[in-house]
């Protein structure tokens, strides 16, 4: 976490009222108050995007909502295993086989997950939509 903004003392209980209205309340961050000033903390863009991150890794779909939005591109379960079974490594194609055919959910953090869409042209971006919304972004025309 970083400072964001500062508020010295002295100062007015309106302007220290103020400042956690537009610091806190508005803006999210977290106010500390030391023995000079009011600080306000929040995080800086780095731990922002590594919270994302997490967040996105945690996004979960049933096979069956997984499966269904994949048909509506035309992809079925038969093309991704035959695409899987492409795969040279035998461990690596066995576990990702068994992760298609018995997982009761696939979650986003999988890489699995991200292999198999890109052998199907779907960015990283269409998946993290595809598992915030049950359904894959629409296509847009060229």
């Amino acid at each position: 976490m970083e400072i964001k903004a500062i508020l010295e003392k002295p100062f007015e209980e309106k302007e220290r009222v103020d400042f956690i209205i537009e610091q806190n309340h508005q803006n999210g961050y977290e106010i500390r108050e030391t023995e000079t000033a009011l600080e306000a903390w929040g995080y800086t863009q780095e731990e922002k995007e590594q919270q994302e991150q997490e967040r996105i890794a945690q996004l979960n779909l049933t096979k069956a909502d997984f499966w269904i939005a994949l048909l509506e591109r035309d992809i079925t379960k038969d093309m991704v295993k035959e695409k899987i079974n492409l795969i040279s490594d035998k461990k690596l194609k066995a576990q990702t086989l068994i992760r298609i055919d018995d997982a009761d959910h696939f979650w986003r953090g999988d890489a699995s997950i991200e292999i198999i869409g890109s052998m199907f042209g779907l960015t990283p971006e269409d998946l993290t939509y595809l598992f915030e919304h049950n359904e894959l972004p629409d296509v847009e025309e060229e």
